[in-house]
C-alpha cells in the first residue's frame, strides 16, 4: 500500500514538474478592463470568440469606444478541397476543410496586431455509404476548427499584450 502510495506521489510531482496543464489552465489572467469583438466579417469566429471569452469571463464590451481592446475579424473563408480519388470510380475519397481568417487587435491607438492570417486545416474520409454520418463529421470539425481558432485568437492577443 505504501509502494502506491508513493508511486501517486511520485507520478504527480513528475506531471506537475514537466509543466503539464490542461490547455486554458495555467495561463495568466488578460490584463484588460474589456474586450470588444468585431466580427462584421467573421461572423462565424466572432461568435465562437465571445463564448471564449465569457467562458474564462474576460468582459466583454458593449461597442469599440468603452473597449479597452478592439478584436477586427474579418475575410472568413471556408473551403473543401479533394485531397485523394478513388481509381476505380473517380470519385473524391478524402477531403480537406481549410478555414481561413484575419485578426487585427488594438488597445487605444496601439496596434497589437497587424493584420495577422489566421488559417486551420482538417483532413477526412469521404465514405459514400454513410453520407449523413459524413456529413454530421464535416460540421463537427467545421466547430471544432471554430473553438480551435478562436483559442488561437485568444492566445494571438494574450502574446501581443504581455510584450
Amino acid at each position: 500500500m505504501k509502494l502506491v502510495r508513493w508511486s501517486l506521489w511520485f507520478l504527480l510531482l513528475a506531471l506537475a514538474g514537466c509543466g503539464f496543464h490542461l490547455r486554458g489552465q495555467g495561463e495568466p489572467p488578460l490584463a484588460v478592463e474589456s474586450i470588444y469583438v468585431d466580427a462584421a466579417g467573421a461572423p462565424m469566429l466572432g461568435n465562437e470568440l465571445r463564448a471564449l471569452l465569457r467562458q474564462r469571463d474576460i468582459p466583454l464590451a458593449a461597442d469599440r469606444e468603452r473597449a479597452d481592446v478592439v478584436i477586427t475579424l474579418s475575410g472568413e473563408q471556408f473551403d473543401r478541397r479533394v485531397l485523394s480519388v478513388d481509381p476505380d470510380t473517380g470519385k473524391a475519397r478524402e477531403f480537406q476543410i481549410a478555414y481561413q481568417a484575419n485578426v487585427r487587435a488594438t488597445r487605444g491607438d496601439t496596434e497589437l496586431l497587424p493584420g495577422q492570417s489566421l488559417e486551420q486545416l482538417r483532413d477526412y474520409l469521404f465514405d459514400e455509404t454513410a453520407v449523413l454520418g459524413k456529413s454530421a463529421e464535416e460540421s463537427q470539425l467545421h466547430r471544432e476548427i471554430l473553438r480551435e481558432s478562436a483559442d488561437t485568437v485568444l492566445g494571438m492577443v494574450r502574446r501581443a499584450l504581455n510584450r
